[in-house]
């Protein structure tokens, strides 16, 4: 199969830190170029790509600045008009079978590859709608439109939980049959290849602090604001610990929030904020950690939690149905989303208690490592292709 998939725009593929979108276009590629499929993926400039297994397209931004909303906002509009100039050539050159957009911004452009007779896939990405209360939102359902609009016109959608397709199916009016749930996968290759060199710890962990590592974009849905007002009740048992946050920061006022509340409360020399670092550094990371702290309160199916399994570490992560779906019987802990309190009292009930923390990571490893590889995810996406194709056939 002649597949094309087609960037966020964000950030080039493979990443170098905790792009998740962009992780998954990664390694989804790698797995079905591996089973035999032609692969070839549309992404931004990038002079400093690794090799990949796949074939690369990419396309020159006139904006590149992303460090808050409006900014945001014109690099993706900037990469919809990219992909646009750059698929009408290579539509006209090569033979593909199918397009998969990942995101609303370049999914613009789903007419324009339906007009050459291509069916079209949308990989929907956006933790928006596995919350209700977005998808009945006014100004969230016209902030998104182009996301709405994709889902649509798209001839099949994927989504990551099955909360997100009822949310679709009830408040978006996408038909149900129209959209397929296939979860990430885990780069299990990553995880066994990784050890935490000399310099990493010295970095990290130089008084063999405890690490509590977050890994996610610093943004209002992934609720960093609650773990850092959990740090205080932390410290105050005990001491020899390091919360550390990886991620880039998509919001620059939330950020200095985070910081001004980890000033006012003098826990400053317990917290790092790393920004975003290469991906070899994030598994060594995730490696030296003894807890993972997941505390978002939104998401599809966060890589981060598969990778935090993978790892064997201990979880504490909100609890909602992308989180319990996969982290029940023993695999992990669950708090309320906002409770802050319930949150500290995880992270140290696990801290105090090595024989459960290591017990509740190898549960957590050994289920990953049975169900989510990303073989496995890449025959699933396959499927859904050859149903669209065979659909296609069939009208």
């Amino acid at each position: 199969m002649r597949i094309l998939q087609v960037g966020t725009g964000f950030a080039s593929i493979p990443p170098k830190g905790a792009s998740a979108a962009e992780r998954t276009i990664h390694h989804l590629s790698d797995a079905m170029t591996a089973l035999g499929h032609d692969v070839t993926i549309l992404d931004i400039e990038n002079e400093k790509r690794p090799p990949v297994p796949y074939k690369i397209e990419e396309v020159r931004l006139q904006w590149n600045q992303d460090v808050n909303l409006p900014t945001h906002i014109l690099r993706g509009f900037a990469f919809q008009h990219a992909v646009k100039i750059k698929l009408i050539e290579l539509l006209g050159r090569r033979d593909f079978d199918i397009v998969n957009f990942y995101n609303q911004f370049s999914a613009a452009n789903i007419d324009l590859v339906h007009s050459h007779n291509v069916p079209v896939v949308y990989a929907l990405h956006n933790p928006l709608w596995y919350n209700t209360e977005a998808c009945t939102s006014a100004w969230q359902r016209l902030k998104f439109f182009q996301d709405i609009n994709a889902t649509h016109k798209a001839d099949k959608v994927i989504c990551q939980n099955n909360k997100t397709k009822d949310n679709l199916t009830q408040y978006l009016s996408v038909l149900s049959g129209k959209i397929a749930v296939v979860p990430p996968g885990v780069d299990v290759k990553w995880v066994n290849e990784c050890s935490v060199s000399q310099e990493i710890k010295m970095k990290y962990a130089p008084n063999n602090e405890s690490i509590i590592l977050s890994v996610a974009r610093i943004a209002p849905y992934k609720n960093q604001f609650t773990l850092v007002r959990a740090i205080p009740m932390v410290i105050r048992e005990i001491q020899n610990v390091r919360f550390i946050f990886a991620g880039p920061v998509g919001d620059s006022k939330y950020y200095k929030e985070l910081c001004r509340i980890i000033a006012e409360e003098k826990v400053a020399p317990s917290v790092l904020f790393v920004g975003e670092i290469p991906h070899l550094e994030v598994a060594q990371l995730y490696s030296l950690a003894s807890i993972c702290a997941i505390p978002s309160q939104s998401e599809g199916f966060p890589l981060i939690v598969l990778e935090a399994m993978a790892f064997g570490k201990a979880i504490v992560a909100s609890d909602f149905e992308a989180f319990t779906h996969v982290l029940n019987e023993g695999k992990g802990i669950i708090v309320p989303t906002f409770d802050h309190e319930a949150v500290g009292n995880a992270i140290l009930t696990l801290l105090k208690n090595k024989p459960l923390r290591e017990g509740m990571g190898q549960k957590a490893k050994e289920y990953v490592k049975a169900n989510y590889t990303w073989e496995n995810v890449a025959k699933k996406t396959i499927d859904v292709y050859e149903s669209v194709l065979n659909g296609s056939r069939n009208r």
